[in-house]
């Protein structure tokens, strides 16, 4: 089979003389439990195949990015302590008091640290400036923020707070042969 001339991408090209076979019918009486055809073929004629299933957790991060709106000039200069940012899908929990973050333009290098922030749309957040040795900067509009760390403060309550972790229930199946 060749692979097709496209701009960008490439696909294969079935020639209609070639004909597909459909496996899903014998793949499902492979794969059944009381399949003694397969026992017999595989050497195995006398065991039993039990399908068990394997269960575990998983974590997943939960973002650690935002965008600046700032204000209507769109920039932040390097003494403006106050910047607004852009929180979509529920993500109002991802800034809290003591938030530490940067900007994630190539070379930029100050750190910046949630003093207050709004409880509702815009979200407007109250800055330090250049915390940790880091000298403040000015930053264009709309620029990527990545979040450093979260301070976690004397009476946080971690089952009110956007952990960094959303658990999912994860599982497959496998065959155990026995006798």
């Amino acid at each position: 089979m060749a692979l097709s001339a496209a701009v960008g991408l490439a696909a294969y090209n079935i020639d209609s003389s070639v004909k597909k076979l459909d496996l899903s019918e014998e793949l499902a009486e492979i794969i059944r439990t009381d399949n003694t055809a397969l026992l017999q073929r595989v050497g195995a004629a006398g065991l039993v195949a039990n399908q068990l299933k394997h269960s575990w957790v998983e974590s997943a991060l939960n973002p650690n990015t935002a965008t600046s709106t700032n204000d209507a000039a769109g920039t932040l200069d390097s003494s403006e302590t106050t910047m607004t940012v852009n929180l979509a899908d529920r993500h109002d929990k991802r800034f809290r008091n003591g938030t530490l973050f940067k900007d994630n333009t190539a070379g930029k290098s100050e750190v910046m640290r949630v003093i207050d922030k709004a409880t509702s749309s815009p979200w407007t957040l109250t800055i330090e400036r250049g915390v940790g040795s880091t000298s403040g900067e000015a930053h264009a509009a709309a620029f990527p923020i990545m979040i450093i760390s979260h301070t976690k403060q004397e009476g946080w309550k971690p089952a009110e707070e956007d952990w960094s972790a959303e658990r999912t229930g994860v599982y497959n199946y496998s065959k155990v042969w026995s006798k």
